[in-house]
């Protein structure tokens, strides 16, 4: 994703002798969500932080937990499974704490983070908005926000888009 700064999405890594993936920066290595316990020790690490009183969790990057060949990677059934388990560990021990979703993607892509039911994430970025209100602004013309607004799919009741001014995945 960041070609201008990385050359490989691959990593050599000194001290273990290995190559490791990263979709991103090669100081981000990704995680093998396959693995069980990679889903064990990250429900650990949620629970560490929320026993501490953090209110919730923004999930980076969320469309890219899982990989497959021949695949994008993104959003795979396999990421919605793990953020519904997720989501319910969250709230059958946590109630009243919440999952963000950062899907740097359209709406109609990103709703289905909240889940059919509103399983999954609580709260999700809504991306496409944030330039719209500048450009509004600027323009003096609403239109932009309506549009965009009238564009964006239906979410479950229980749930909520996430509208920010500033975000530093968009600087």
């Amino acid at each position: 994703i960041f070609t201008d700064t990385e050359t490989s999405n691959w990593t050599y890594d000194d001290h273990t002798g290995e190559y490791y993936w990263h979709r991103f920066f090669s100081h981000q290595p990704d995680l093998n969500y396959d693995n069980e316990d990679v889903k064990a020790a990250m429900k650990e690490v949620v629970s560490f932080y929320l026993e501490m009183g953090l209110d919730g969790f923004r999930l980076d990057a969320v469309p890219y937990l899982f990989e497959r060949e021949g695949t994008n990677g993104e959003n795979l059934p396999q990421t919605h499974e793990f953020i519904a388990e997720l989501r319910t560990f969250v709230d059958g021990k946590y109630p009243g704490r919440i999952l963000l979703a950062e899907a740097n993607q359209t709406p109609q892509d990103v709703v289905d983070y909240f889940g059919k039911s509103g399983n999954e994430c609580h709260l999700a970025y809504h991306f496409p908005i944030m330039p719209r209100l500048y450009i509004a602004l600027r323009l003096e013309d609403a239109a932009w926000i309506v549009n965009t607004l009238k564009d964006t799919p239906a979410i479950p009741e229980s749930c909520q888009w996430a509208m920010f001014l500033r975000n530093h995945d968009e600087l």
